[in-house]
């Protein structure tokens, strides 16, 4: 059974972390790992096409970085409007670069947000955390009462308690996504990939959008 993309684990050991993560946290049942939310929403930002390309990377980017590097590198992916970000640990650089290049090579992604680190693989208590973090994000974003902004247009991936936004938004959407974020317990850092709406473009960095203009 594999723990999300490019991790061996028993059941039993899934069963034993998935109770710890519910004792940790009063939301939503948890996945083990590098934990995303939303998904396919017809209130979605990303158009129905869109979100169906992005099932499809995902899947797709899974099988080549699995067919090829096996449990080498524990890694979790996720794919919002063909921009895709990828987490976990890899042995070394060429590695890390190779699977960037996988990614990057799959149909229909037009970017790749590699922020794998290099070491050994995370423990299990800290993919717990991971997703107690996620947990608690994600409650701050519903906690939210401001016209305009919706949790189904952002992406929350957490990894080693750093909390990754994703998703189609505008600037002041953004903007609130990234103050509840750093507002949460146990974050260590927070980095938003958003694109923004109306002028969608990328951006990639760990503090508020900029006022006007793009980088």
């Amino acid at each position: 059974m594999r723990l999300l993309s490019g991790q061996l684990v028993k059941p039993a050991a899934v069963a034993l972390a998935a109770g710890m993560a519910m004792l940790l946290t009063s939301c939503a049942p948890l996945a083990i790992g590098s934990v995303t939310t939303g998904g396919l929403a017809s209130a979605s930002s990303r158009t129905f096409g869109a979100q169906m390309d992005d099932t499809a990377i995902e899947l797709k980017a899974d099988d080549v970085i699995e067919d090829r590097f096996g449990d080498q590198a524990r890694y979790s992916l996720v794919s919002i409007n063909r921009v895709v970000l990828v987490v976990g640990q890899a042995p070394n650089d060429m590695v890390r670069d190779e699977i960037t290049a996988l990614v990057a090579g799959v149909d229909n992604v037009r970017q790749v947000h590699n922020h794998m680190s290099l070491g050994g693989k995370l423990a299990v208590s800290s993919l717990i955390s991971d997703a107690t973090i996620t947990a608690k994000v994600k409650a701050n974003l519903l906690a939210v009462q401001e016209q305009g902004f919706s949790t189904l247009d952002i992406k929350v991936v957490t990894e080693n308690s750093i909390v990754y936004l994703m998703g189609l938004v505008s600037r002041n959407a953004g903007a609130i996504a990234i103050r509840q974020a750093r507002n949460t317990s146990g974050v260590h850092d927070v980095k938003a990939l958003f694109e923004y709406l109306p002028d969608s473009q990328l951006y990639e960095d760990s503090g508020y959008p900029p006022a006007g203009g793009g980088v």
